[in-house]
């Protein structure tokens, strides 16, 4: 039995004359962009995550409401990085702190692939509540679909890794117009993900405290 897409709404639009997305590969690996339709100027600011597929330190930490992250330019004489500031609130508050915080550093293994990016989280960061992980290594950070630009800065991200065991759906805002989000989802659908409710899960924005 096919199963069942997160959302069913009628279709206001297609969106798909105006976004970029990777092409299929194989049935195992996840389509990447295509680095020639990405600049990465456009993917730096604040993003809200609107949608994923749960990693084991969110349920472990509890830091599953209001997720969001902002992503920075770091260039120095020596190095260069994307400076990767997350932010979370913990579904149950608690008694002293309600907030989620870690650091994290996107690099470019390849700078022919400017897409298939390596996040690593800093653990040694003292700020508010640390989001503790099962690994300090790398994880896999691929883009594998940005939506129009606006304002110099692309709308909406979908970002994934190999054999699709991650996947998150990004905006710009703390809620995705509802068919900007049916659209992405039965493209995802087309690409061989789980949209159904039991694996992609939406975020919780609701009353959030984070600025």
């Amino acid at each position: 039995m096919e199963k069942s897409v997160l959302i069913i709404l009628p279709l206001i639009g297609s969106i798909f004359s105006y976004f970029f997305w990777g092409d299929m590969q194989d049935s195992a690996m996840p389509c990447v962009l295509d680095p020639s339709l990405f600049d990465l100027s456009l993917y730096l600011g604040t993003w809200y995550q609107i949608a994923d597929y749960p990693q084991p330190y969110e349920m472990r930490s509890g830091c599953t409401r209001c997720t969001q992250a902002r992503y920075s330019n770091i260039s120095t004489d020596t190095t260069w990085f994307i400076q990767v500031e997350n932010n979370a609130q913990l579904t149950k508050p608690a008694v002293n702190d309600n907030e989620c915080h870690v650091v994290g550093n996107l690099t470019i293994p390849n700078p022919l692939e400017t897409t298939k990016m390596k996040v690593t989280l800093d653990m040694s960061y003292t700020g508010r509540t640390s989001i503790s992980t099962a690994s300090a290594g790398y994880t896999n950070y691929w883009i594998i679909g940005v939506g129009p630009i606006v304002n110099q800065q692309y709308t909406w991200a979908v970002v994934s890794g190999p054999f699709r065991k991650s996947l998150y759906i990004l905006g710009r805002t703390r809620f995705m117009p509802p068919s900007t989000l049916f659209d992405i989802l039965l493209h995802l659908q087309r690409l061989q993900f789980d949209v159904s409710s039991s694996r992609l899960v939406l975020t919780d924005q609701l009353n959030c405290s984070l600025s």
